[in-house]
């Protein structure tokens, strides 16, 4: 049987890996970035680290085909 603390404690350990595998993935996003086009603003940065994980995954596909640091980050 399963007890409600079970669950709860369940549902934390899966929201802290959520958590974990998009900050990794903004990380990711952040040193291609600064690979590809150097230095980043710090509003950039700050962006980055509230995006979400949709937000995230669609520069993280235009990162290594956009020709510049806004064309990554405009949404189409």
């Amino acid at each position: 049987m399963v007890t409600v603390a079970d669950y709860l404690h369940e549902q934390g350990r899966l929201a802290g890996e959520r958590e974990g595998r998009l900050e990794g993935q903004r990380s990711t996003l952040l040193r291609l970035l600064r690979q590809r086009f150097g230095e980043l603003p710090e509003s950039i940065e700050a962006r980055i680290r509230a995006a979400d994980a949709g937000q995230i995954e669609g520069w993280t596909d235009r990162v290594l085909t956009a020709p510049t640091l806004d064309d990554v980050l405009n949404e189409r």
